[in-house]
């Protein structure tokens, strides 16, 4: 596989875990609780078997947390580290949800 499309495909992995991320803020802030599998596939428009591997990134960098892992509606958003992450410059909120740092510089130079 050409660096070109590792690259493709690493620009396509970060943006369904932001996707998701975002959505997860947003259903959380709308309904008080975490979405199922079902919604968080429905939003990505991908299989439920998709999510499990966005959502373990998610965890793995403590953006997301749950008392019962496995069950949907207990996950919840780390809002310290996600307060933090954005201080650090990894991450930067605007008026659509969550950029990578990447991402942002990448869209500034386009």
């Amino acid at each position: 596989m050409s660096n070109t499309y590792k690259e493709t495909f690493k620009i396509l992995r970060e943006k369904k875990i932001k996707d998701l991320y975002n959505f997860i803020l947003r259903f959380t802030i709308d309904h008080h609780y975490g979405p199922l599998y079902s919604e968080m596939a429905s939003s990505l428009m991908c299989s439920t078997s998709t999510i499990k591997p966005i959502l373990d990134v998610l965890f793995d960098r403590n953006l997301i947390e749950s008392d019962h892992p496995g069950s949907p509606r207990a996950i919840r958003i780390n809002f310290n580290k996600s307060y933090n992450s954005v201080l650090k410059g990894q991450y930067h909120f605007n008026e659509k949800g969550l950029i990578l740092e990447d991402e942002q510089s990448r869209n500034q130079n386009t």
